[in-house]
C-alpha cells in the first residue's frame, strides 16, 4: 500500500520491530489492520497502539518478543 510507511529493525532471524505509519486521508484502522495482517503472515506478534488513541496513524509491531534477551529491573537510586 502506498499510503503506509514501514520502519523496520531486525535482529537475527526471529526478532523484528516494525513501526507502521499511515499517511492517507481515510480511516487508518482499516488500512493498518490489513497491512499488519499481511506483514505478520499469521505469525504471533505483539502490537502497541497509542493508549489514548490520539494517534491512530502509527502502530508498533514486535515479532519474537519472547525470544528477546530479558533483564530484571534493578532500581539504581
Amino acid at each position: 500500500m502506498k499510503d503506509i510507511i514501514i520502519r523496520e529493525f531486525t535482529q537475527g532471524n526471529n526478532i523484528k520491530i516494525a513501526i507502521f505509519t499511515y499517511t492517507g486521508d481515510k480511516n487508518p484502522k482499516i488500512y493498518l489492520d490489513e497491512a499488519i495482517r499481511d506483514y505478520t503472515k499469521g505469525e504471533g506478534f505483539n502490537q502497541f497502539i497509542d493508549s489514548h488513541l490520539d494517534n491512530p496513524w502509527t502502530r508498533v509491531v514486535v515479532l519474537g518478543l519472547n525470544e528477546m534477551e530479558q533483564k530484571k529491573y534493578v532500581k539504581k537510586h
